[in-house]
């Protein structure tokens, strides 16, 4: 299907011509660290998530099916190493974020669907935020909403790694951010309101993401390459919803694009807010530093839109083929 966006669009035009790069060599090394993820490290992981669960009494085992979510969310994070200055000291495992923002992708995909509502979201947020606080699974005042076990295990995991080790403090700080994020989500219903919520939940992902893979080196981490990797999350959660449109008007979800007077006035509302914040990624930093998020937005911006069907060679070009 078309995502509706026209070459004359200019905040659309400006995106691509001044926001995004991606070089054939980078192109190729995002491309290669997706495939390794997907075919060798998911099925790594997968295996070590279902031990855990048998180890902890569970019967849910994660498949194959179960690929294509935690590949996804493992090369987000593999790439997202890449993408910090290389004096940040390498993390010991991306592990723990993966089971995190597997949890999280999981999560979102399962509260949306059905069209729940509002209060069942939030009730079901508030266990998935217990269990990640504490390790023990809470019972919910409303006996009808129990945490599915893929989710629970996914949780459990995740907080084995990470609970009381240096950074942990900082991981539940902003996860309860991601959460009222998410309480924001939820129930905005302007394009504007929309927008701001969109760019919270992408922004406090990458962040609980980020402080998964750096859960040991808190003390290391400069708070401005942390709100870089939190405006990149919030441009590619942007993105998403960008040309996710059409799935979001059949689930009856209400996004800056659904919301808007049209889906071209949404999506470039989109494109706007992703140009105000790569203008505040690139502020004051060297091109060595900017490189490495240009190629992560470049690659992320043309998988969307190869997945809805209409990339370009003429716009692939303005990405690729920069001097």
């Amino acid at each position: 299907m078309s995502s509706g966006i026209s070459g004359s669009n200019s905040h659309l035009n400006y995106f691509l011509e001044s926001c995004l790069e991606v070089t054939a060599h980078s192109f190729t090394s995002i491309a290669y660290t997706g495939l390794k993820c997907f075919k060798f490290d998911v099925h790594r992981f997968i295996g070590q998530l279902n031990s855990f669960a048998e180890s902890s009494g569970y019967h849910y085992r994660f498949e194959s099916r179960n690929a294509y979510i935690i590949g996804s969310v493992q090369a987000i994070a593999s790439v997202l190493v890449k993408s910090t200055p290389y004096s940040v000291k390498s993390p010991t495992s991306i592990d723990p974020a993966t089971a995190v923002y597997s949890a999280i992708t999981m999560v979102d995909a399962w509260i949306d669907g059905g069209k729940r509502d509002v209060g069942y979201k939030k009730s079901y947020i508030r266990l998935v935020q217990d269990l990640m606080i504490t390790g023990v699974t809470s019972p919910s005042r409303d006996e009808s909403i129990k945490l599915l076990d893929s989710h629970t295990i996914l949780i459990l995991f995740a907080h084995q790694k990470l609970a009381q080790r240096p950074g942990w403090a900082t991981f539940i700080r902003d996860f309860d951010r991601l959460v009222k994020a998410g309480d924001r989500e939820f129930t905005s219903t302007t394009p504007s309101t929309c927008l701001r919520a969109t760019e919270l939940v992408g922004a406090y992902s990458a962040a609980a993401i980020f402080n998964a893979i750096f859960i040991d080196h808190p003390s290391n981490l400069k708070r401005s390459i942390k709100l870089d990797v939190m405006r990149l999350g919030a441009v590619m959660n942007i993105i998403d919803d960008i040309f996710d449109y059409s799935d979001d008007i059949k689930a009856a979800r209400k996004t800056f694009v659904t919301q808007s007077e049209t889906i071209e006035l949404g999506q470039e509302l989109g494109y706007a807010k992703c140009a105000k914040l790569w203008t505040q990624l690139k502020a004051n930093k060297s091109r060595h530093q900017q490189l490495p998020m240009q190629n992560t937005m470049a690659v992320w911006w043309l998988r969307n839109r190869f997945n809805s069907g209409d990339l370009s060679t003429r716009d692939f070009a303005k990405i690729l083929l920069k001097t």
